[in-house]
């Protein structure tokens, strides 16, 4: 019987009211779940699903540790990774359907990349 891949946690970002940015990973395959809040008072939410190569991402975040901006395309949109000043970085994800996403994150939540 072949082996069923694990699902592995890959980062982990909660919403200090409600949602999450969740990228897990499966075999080759690294899948985003972003349910992150637009607007409480009116109950609007942004929602991201999407699906990108793990080599891809893999090089992705190691580009991003090395200082530079990566692009990674996904299979609805793509990611991008932007180094700040700080000991931050922006990540954006951006849907062919129009939604979006854009955060600064700590780069802390990739140590275990370097």
């Amino acid at each position: 019987m072949p082996e069923i891949p694990q699902r592995q946690t890959l980062l982990n970002c909660e919403h200090p009211v409600e949602g999450s940015l969740v990228f897990s990973r499966e075999g080759d395959h690294v899948t985003v779940r972003c349910r992150w809040p637009y607007d409480l008072k009116e109950d609007l939410w942004i929602n991201i699903n999407d699906h990108y190569c793990y080599p891809d991402f893999l090089a992705g975040v190691e580009k991003l540790l090395a200082g530079a901006e990566s692009k990674i395309q996904g299979k609805l949109g793509y990611l991008v990774l932007r180094p700040r000043d700080d000991e931050t970085f922006w990540l954006e994800l951006w849907q062919t359907h129009g939604q979006s996403f854009l955060q600064y994150l700590p780069l802390q939540l990739l140590a275990h990349y370097s």
